[in-house]
């Protein structure tokens, strides 16, 4: 075995890994090299490699102490001293321990602890509850409901072209209403105001929010500027019912940016400036160096690595501090305004409220990235091999954690991304779960990519911590390529997967409700997969042909597929008895009826998963899917507005169907 070889054994990175479909593949020589590189080894010759790896044998010989280990917080005895040097304890609060060798350390509070022996050599103890908040503890019951939509999607006719925090707010007041315990949503993270994206998974940085969606009208600052009332010129979106990112481009900014004048000339005598200076304290430096990001990209660009040398270190760059006041003061509000929606959701009898949903990665040359370099790798990006949801696999040009990098301080950017989103939130799902585990890095160039082990007993503990301190039912996303046994790990962990229908089953058939796993959240689907209608239909053959990404004859042969999984579907809801009398399972209707998506949904809401959820587009019987993956300007992707806006939630025949059925069948597979 060359050194380079045995270099990638050591750091984890595949030599070798298999497809869905079992396809065994090996990355080459030059893929190895690049993912070395951007773990920050330098390999470039094999001299090279085995410098580095003698350099870490020779570290890994020199210690008689783990670099890290993971312990039950709380547990007598849990861990003991070396047996042959006193030790200090340095406890996550500051507080600070002594004893001599061998002695057990006291129980442990949930926190990141460094023992360091007389000698200076140290251990990181990660001390987590055995498991997450679950479910029936959080929710009080054992099987919940709730709806997922788009906030962007919930445009009303108060806003300024995309739905914003206080639309969220009403569709959860309105949902909460039906019965729903939960309300879900794409990724609300800092975009960036330099950037002209609209994908909520490509963001600027996890810890911010996206302050398009600041409702302006729900500020106090605006009663006062007649002139900020006649900018704000409310419309719900475009003809084409899709939003209008252009008009809010031009409206809202400046909009906000009049708000922030009135807030400097009267915060002082109203005690909102007092409130906003507490906020900025606790904020703490990585959030100052975020607005410091946003200011200076309104100068040099969206992307920090073209800016000039002297403003790419984020520790030694300067900006302008009133353009940063104002990007604190937008991360306030939208804070502000996202915290209210959830206190009005669990006001309105959401068990749960709002249910946030974590980007897989962060742009590379974002403000996360900028702020916490250490923690990314550079010159790869995330993807996936190919699988179901692209057999071509995927490049997503997502910046990933290195784990190297996370591990020498102390996982704080991990852990940050998660506060953020489960400050705010009963419920957060994480984007691509098992990255967790492994990640797929997709070398800079074309030179293919390969698997980097993550260390998943530690990030599996720091998410057992955060939703412990937070309260929060955590779901990880575990669809796609799924290492083995990585499902019952998330479930040892007291993380829920997902039970996708439409992934589940097939012409083959689909699987009794039973028979799904208590630890997932059911659905029919996702924001990248067709929607209950239009999968019915085979509408999402019908775009790909348009799009040129299926030719006729491949088309041809899906729509047979499609029309037996139909049947298959349709023989399943007889064997429930969820189908009136009469209905034909060999000869199901073409297009969705209401009969017959109201049995679907019963399906799903009678599954045996502890969360069961209806897309809002589904209820509302729309065909169209909110993103197609692999297209940006061929398909309106992350704009189609929901059919009726949130202030109607409530009042909608079809919503209020759906959560009639979704309701009675929760009850009644409860108490089976």
């Amino acid at each position: 075995m060359t050194a380079l070889e045995r270099l990638c054994d050591r750091l984890g990175v595949a030599r070798r890994y298999h497809e869905l479909d079992g396809t065994p593949r090996d990355p080459s020589e030059a893929a190895l090299r690049a993912v070395l590189r951007a773990l920050g080894l330098s390999v470039q010759t094999d001299g090279d490699a085995a410098e580095a790896l003698a350099a870490l044998e020779a570290e890994d010989a020199a210690r008689t102490l783990p670099r890290e280990d993971v312990l039950e917080a709380g547990r007598p005895g849990a861990w003991r001293g070396p047996g042959d040097r006193s030790w200090r304890l340095e406890l996550e609060d500051g507080e600070a321990l002594e004893g001599p060798p061998d002695a057990p350390l006291p129980p442990l509070p949930p926190g990141v602890h460094r023992l360091t022996a007389e000698d200076g050599e140290a251990v990181r103890l990660i001390a987590a509850p055995p498991s997450a908040p679950g479910v029936a503890e959080t929710a009080g019951r054992a099987r919940v409901w709730g709806a997922t939509g788009a906030i962007y999607a919930m445009a009303s006719s108060r806003g300024t072209g995309i739905g914003d925090f206080e639309d969220l707010a009403r569709a959860a007041e309105g949902l909460g209403a039906l019965g729903a315990d939960f309300l879900g949503i794409n990724p609300v993270h800092l975009l960036g105001v330099a950037d002209q994206g609209l994908s909520p998974y490509s963001p600027s940085s996890r810890t911010g929010l996206d302050v398009r969606h600041v409702a302006p009208d729900r500020l106090p600052e605006f009663a006062l500027s007649p002139e900020a009332r006649t900018l704000r010129h409310g419309r719900r979106g475009r003809p084409d019912r899709l939003t209008d990112p252009k008009r809010h481009a031009s409206v809202h900014p400046r909009l906000m940016r009049r708000l922030f004048q009135i807030f400097e000339q009267t915060g002082a005598a109203n005690g909102r400036r007092a409130a906003f200076e507490g906020w900025r304290a606790a904020a703490g430096p990585e959030r100052e160096r975020e607005a410091a990001f946003e200011a200076l990209s309104m100068v040099h660009g969206p992307d920090w690595r073209g800016w000039p040398e002297a403003l790419r270190d984020a520790t030694q760059a300067q900006a302008d501090p009133k353009e940063t006041r104002l990007h604190l003061w937008l991360q306030w509000c939208a804070e502000s305004q996202l915290a209210e929606a959830q206190m009005r959701a669990r006001l309105a009898g959401m068990s749960l409220g709002l249910y946030l949903d974590i980007a897989v990665g962060v742009r590379p040359g974002g403000a996360e990235t900028w702020a916490s370099p250490h923690a990314f790798a550079r010159g790869v990006s995330l993807g996936a091999p190919p699988d179901m949801m692209n057999a071509q696999g995927q490049v997503w040009n997502l910046a990933p954690f290195n784990p190297l990098g996370l591990a020498r301080t102390d996982y704080s950017a991990f852990r940050r991304m998660l506060r953020a989103a489960m400050a705010r939130a009963g419920v957060v799902r994480i984007d691509h779960a098992m990255g967790l585990e492994r990640a797929f890095w997709i070398p800079e160039g074309g030179e293919g990519g390969t698997y980097v082990r993550q260390p998943s007993a530690a990030l599996l503990a720091l998410v057992r911590i955060e939703a412990a301190r937070a309260g929060a039912v955590v779901v990880g996303e575990d669809l796609g390529t799924v290492p083995e046994g990585f499902r019952e790990r998330m479930a040892a962990s007291g993380l829920s997967g997902c039970a996708v229908l439409q992934f589940d089953g097939g012409p083959a058939g689909f699987p009794a409700p039973a028979e799904t796993r208590a630890e997932a959240l059911a659905a029919f689907g996702t924001h990248d997969t067709p929607t209950l209608a239009g999968w019915w239909r085979g509408a999402d053959l019908d775009l790909r042909v348009e799009l040129g990404h299926m030719d006729d004859a491949a088309a041809s042969e899906a729509r047979a597929r499609r029309a037996e999984a139909r049947r298959a579907l349709a023989r399943r809801l007889v064997e429930e008895d969820l189908l009136p009398e009469g209905a034909k399972p060999e000869a199901p209707p073409e297009t969705l009826t209401p009969t017959w998506r109201d049995a679907v949904h019963a399906l799903i809401a009678r599954s045996g998963a502890a969360l069961a959820a209806v897309q809002i587009e589904d209820a509302l019987g729309a065909e169209a899917p909110q993103n197609v993956p692999g297209t940006v300007e061929a398909h309106p992707n992350w704009r189609r507005l929901h059919a009726v806006p949130p202030e109607g939630f409530a009042d909608d025949p079809d919503l209020r169907r759906a959560a009639a059925v979704f309701s009675a069948e929760r009850r009644a597979s409860a108490s089976l």
